[in-house]
């Protein structure tokens, strides 16, 4: 029955690869650069491909932003995307950046490199953001919205001793030297809709390449993670529907132990948040911070958590409607977006939501509390990344949440197991950090402390993908717990994995 599902699921997205490969609007798409762009028969390859072309189109200006978007459609219908969730649309304009993209394509023509691999390389070094000097104006500008992400130009001028077009030249410098970049942390369960996060190994000899497209074939999965330096990996999940089919959800998984996964925690998000501490950060320098030592080594943690940034789950909340996730997500993509422009993305996606409504429903979020404001940026110094999953206990979740904002970048979930928590770091001090959060694993009350090395949290399968596989009747989402069988999707009847 397991393996009935999984083929017809597969033979929906063979149709839908199918559609895609016809790429009717990405063909459309006409750039300075064809001539460079090589050609290939790989439908993997040609993804990445095409992501490239529609980023030219858009750098040069030969394309309309209707046909773009409609690209970006074509592209996020792929199946490459669950595993590398790439818009072009939501890369930064940037000349230096098309330049380098440029070369890099070049040199894949020149030595004949037309892999996946190699494509995908060329496209993600070209978005390395390098280090480069901060101008104190920028710094001061960057410091501020770091703690006031959403502030006015001419209330955070008045704060700074700046003019508001003064602050709007170095918010636009930002965004183009370190991808100064505004979005929110939401709390999807009260749109009923449960955040989960599977921390994991796969067991010995097992093929990665066809666990991750099996993995990216179940509806739910909302992003996958995993490199090579590291045997661990996470996937991320929506699960929408309530306790009943969490439960349903958290059953599947456990069946998978010993069969697929070799190591394997399940966590159902409490709460999230973020941190930046920019006073470390000094000539050019970042200093360790004196709060994390005092904490991890003497155990002298915080007592203050009125600095800390963190949004609770609270469960379904009524008054949320289908059109409410809609915008939650599309304003997601951006906190400082005009509800004009979040208006227009919604509505080459198909849904009719004006700018009034828009504008009326992000109030909403904010007056019950299911969206928390948050600024993300790169370069400047934090070259090294961590994501570490602490296992531990209430007190100890309490305990490490004190710390964070002391962190020079942090990202933070809580779950039902404990907390996962993501930095960036110099990379001097990466054997501090690592052996600071490390030690945790000493103290009672914590079970275990498990890290993956160069990872942060990345950009995951668009949420209006997604809700193309779910039923929403009566302001609930309707979906048949039998289809929230991971096993389904990595096991077959015989509970062999599938790959």
């Amino acid at each position: 029955m397991a393996l009935k599902r999984l083929k017809e699921f597969r033979s929906r997205a063979e149709k839908t690869s199918r559609d895609v490969d016809s790429r009717q609007n990405i063909r459309r798409i006409t750039t300075p650069y064809d001539d460079v762009i090589p050609l290939t028969d790989e439908s993997a390859t040609t993804f990445y491909l095409d992501v490239i072309r529609v980023y030219f189109g858009l750098c040069s200006g030969t394309t309309s932003l209707d046909d773009v978007s409609l690209a970006a459609r074509e592209l996020r219908a792929h199946p490459e995307y669950t595993k590398n969730p790439i818009d072009p649309t939501l890369l930064p304009i940037n000349e230096e950046y098309k330049q380098r993209l440029l070369e890099n394509i070049k040199t894949l023509g020149k030595y004949n490199l037309v892999t996946t691999d190699a494509v995908k390389s060329a496209l993600s070094f070209a978005f390395l953001i390098q280090d480069v000097p901060i101008n104190p104006t920028d710094l001061s500008v960057l410091r501020y919205f770091s703690k006031h992400p959403l502030e006015t130009l001419v209330t955070s001028g008045e704060n700074l001793g700046l003019s508001s077009r003064t602050v709007a030249r170095s918010l636009k410098r930002l965004g183009e030297k370190f991808a100064v970049r505004f979005s929110c942390h939401l709390d999807t369960s009260a749109f009923d809709v449960q955040s989960a996060i599977l921390f994991f190994s796969v067991v010995q000899d097992a093929d990665w390449l066809q666990f991750e497209n099996a993995l990216a074939t179940f509806p739910f999965t909302n992003g996958l993670v995993k490199t090579t330096m590291t045997d661990m990996g996470y996937a991320t999940f929506l699960i929408p529907g309530g306790n009943r089919n969490i439960a349903a959800f958290r059953a599947s998984v456990a069946t998978l132990r010993d069969t697929v996964f070799d190591h394997m925690q399940l966590h159902i998000q409490e709460g999230m948040g973020s941190h930046f501490n920019l006073s470390l950060y000094e000539n050019g320098v970042w200093g360790f911070p004196s709060d994390v030592k005092a904490a991890f080594e003497d155990g002298r943690f915080p007592q203050d958590e009125s600095s800390i940034r963190h949004l609770e789950c609270g469960g379904p909340r009524k008054g949320f409607t289908y059109e409410d996730f809609l915008v939650a997500y599309e304003y997601r993509k951006g906190a400082r977006v005009p509800p004009s422009s979040m208006a227009q993305g919604l509505r080459m996606r198909g849904w009719d939501i004006d700018t009034r409504r828009v504008s009326q429903f992000i109030h909403k979020f904010y007056a019950k509390d299911v969206a928390l404001p948050f600024m993300t940026f790169g370069g400047l110094g934090l070259s090294a990344n961590f994501c570490f999953e602490i296992l531990c206990n209430d007190e100890w979740k309490k305990r490490i949440l004190s710390v964070l904002p002391a962190l020079p970048n942090v990202m933070h979930y809580t779950s039902n197991k404990g907390i996962l928590v993501w930095i960036q770091v110099p990379s001097q001090q990466q054997v501090d950090y690592y052996q600071a959060f490390r030690s945790l694993e000493k103290e009672p009350g914590v079970n275990s402390v498990q890290s993956i090395m160069t990872i942060v949290q990345k950009g995951t399968r668009a949420m209006h993908e997604l809700v193309n596989y779910w039923d929403h009747r009566r302001n609930q989402w309707s979906v048949p717990p039998r289809e929230l069988d991971l096993g389904a999707y990595l096991l077959d009847d015989n509970t062999e994995p599938l790959y």
